[in-house]
This record gives structure tokens, sequence and C-alpha cells, in this order.
């Protein structure tokens, strides 16, 4: 049973801060920007 709140450095998001600077180094989009929906055609029996 959990009697007690968790201390503030049990949820940190060094790593995730982290790998999205990798990324962005590399050149990636993190964010989302510039996405544009495509349009998907679903055929009977996934061909």
């Amino acid at each position: 049973m959990i009697t007690a709140a968790p201390p503030a450095e049990a949820c940190t998001e060094q790593y995730v801060d982290a790998a999205n600077a990798t990324l962005e180094a590399e050149g990636l989009n993190t964010t989302g920007e510039g996405f544009a929906p495509i349009t998907v055609t679903l055929k009977e029996g996934g061909t």
C-alpha cells in the first residue's frame, strides 16, 4: 500500500529531453511541425 506521495525526483523528463536533443541534432523533426495527413484507401484483405 502506498502511504505517501513520491518524492519530486521520482518523475523526471531528463531522458526525454536528451532523446529529443539528440534527434534534433540529427536534423529530425520531433514536434510534428509540417505534418500533413495523407489519404489512405483501405482494401479488403490488406492488399
